[in-house]
């Protein structure tokens, strides 16, 4: 169940999630209603890709509001844990994607 990803030990929840997301939106001075959109997303985000469902032929898919790599992106994480460390931005700018990128490859032909 997606929502099973918000359950984490206090400490993670402080250090991972808590302080990241507090300590960002005060640094960039951001305004209570853009402090609440990007929470929104997050949560959206984090529920999508820990559902196990990539849906790809929908509508808000191809408008770009869905994350259905994201559940495939957490699933490859948790079955081969090579790369896909953090968020795909972040593992694209560091170079960690690159099992991740390999095994899109073979699977799409």
């Amino acid at each position: 169940i997606s929502f099973g990803a918000e359950y984490a030990h206090p400490i993670e929840s402080l250090f991972a999630n808590f302080i990241p997301t507090v300590f960002g939106a005060q640094r960039c001075a951001a305004h209570p209603l853009q402090f609440a959109i990007w929470i929104v997303w997050r949560l959206l985000e984090t529920y999508e890709g820990h559902s196990g469902y990539a849906f790809h032929d929908t509508f808000l898919y191809r408008i770009g509001l869905t994350n259905a790599d994201d559940a495939l992106f957490h699933d490859f994480h948790h079955s081969r844990n090579t790369g896909n460390y953090s968020p795909m931005f972040f593992d694209a700018l560091f170079g960690t994607d690159q099992a991740w990128l390999k095994s899109r490859k073979e699977s799409n032909g």
